[in-house]
């Protein structure tokens, strides 16, 4: 048999490249879970059974101010932080925002 075997040079940290990724992801219907109204700034989304993390990834060296839209891992729901006025993320840093805080079945309220 034949196989082709695509490859590129795309990263992860070039804004064109992620047009590239988006335009390509879109082909297939794929859409992000989570985005910033910012493109500069960077939402990594990491789900666990019991947990939800928002990453918020600024490598510039300027601060965004803006809202955080992403998709509700539990019902599905389209959602934003915060739901009033904006979050900065500052120049050159990161912001991590806990998705719910689920309590341990043992844990007193």
């Amino acid at each position: 048999g034949k196989v082709t075997i695509l490859g590129t040079g795309l990263t992860n940290v070039i804004q064109e490249h992620f047009a590239a990724y988006r335009k390509i992801f879109e082909l297939d219907g794929i859409r992000p879970n989570a985005w910033f109204d910012h493109q500069d700034v960077r939402v990594v989304e990491r789900l666990g059974q019991g947990y939800a993390y928002l990453f918020l990834l600024n490598y510039h060296k300027t601060d965004f101010r803006g809202t955080v839209h992403f998709t509700d891992p539990v019902n599905g729901a389209i959602k934003k932080l915060p739901h009033k006025g904006a979050i900065t993320v500052p120049a050159c840093s990161g912001l991590i925002h806990p998705l719910g805080n689920p309590r341990r079945q043992n844990q007193a309220p």
